[in-house]
């Protein structure tokens, strides 16, 4: 679902790997619009709990 997402905003989605995914805690999947999947280490910027940021060096294919 997320591939059909940002494909319709052309803009990059943040989502959670599956629950049983043992990086779960630690972990998400940036979504281009294109349509790849990369696995990213969520970075710690602050103490905003609703807000999720993506530590960019450490992208990695799908």
């Amino acid at each position: 679902m997320a591939t059909r997402v940002a494909a319709l905003l052309g803009e990059e989605v943040i989502v959670s790997p599956p629950a049983d995914d043992p990086a779960v805690a630690s972990s998400w999947l940036l979504v281009p619009p294109d349509g790849k999947r990369f696995r990213a280490t969520e970075a710690s910027l602050g103490e905003d709990a609703d807000s999720v940021d993506i530590d960019r060096a450490t992208l990695r294919p799908e």
